[in-house]
C-alpha cells in the first residue's frame, strides 16, 4: 500500500498553520488526494461556490461510481486550493451556514443530504 504524502513543517510554517510553505509537498499531497475532499476544503476555505457548482455534476454516489471529475477541472481545483493554502496572509471564509453546509454535503456525496444531518456536521 502506498503511503500518503505529508506536508513537512518548516521554520516559517509550523505544522497545521497557514500559509503552507512546503510547496512541493503540498503539490504532491493535492495530486494524490480525493477530489471531492479537495473540493470541500477549497469551497470551505475560499467561500467560492462556483467551482463546486461545476464539479457537482461529475460526483455521483459511491454505488454509482463516485467522482469522475475531468482532468482539466481537477487541475483547476488543485491550482485554486494551492493558492488558498499558500496565500500570505491567508484569507479564509467564515464557517458555512446551515443551507451552504447542506449544499456542500450533497455535492460531496453526489446526492441530496437530508436536512436532519446538517447540524451533526456543523457541530
Amino acid at each position: 500500500m502506498n503511503e500518503i504524502p505529508t506536508i513537512r513543517p518548516t521554520a516559517n510554517s509550523p505544522e497545521g498553520v497557514l500559509p503552507i510553505r512546503d510547496h512541493a509537498g503540498l503539490r504532491e499531497c493535492l495530486a494524490g488526494a480525493d477530489a471531492p475532499t479537495l473540493l470541500m476544503v477549497y469551497t470551505h476555505l475560499s467561500g467560492d461556490d462556483e467551482l463546486m457548482q461545476r464539479c457537482t455534476p461529475h460526483i455521483k454516489p459511491m454505488m454509482e461510481g463516485g467522482a469522475n471529475i475531468p482532468p482539466p477541472l481537477r487541475t483547476e481545483l488543485e491550482g485554486k486550493l494551492f493558492a488558498v493554502l499558500t496565500r500570505d496572509p491567508p484569507v479564509l471564509a467564515l464557517a458555512p451556514d446551515h443551507r451552504r453546509m447542506q449544499k456542500m454535503m450533497s455535492a460531496y456525496v453526489g446526492e441530496p443530504v437530508d436536512d436532519e444531518f446538517v447540524p451533526l456536521v456543523l457541530e
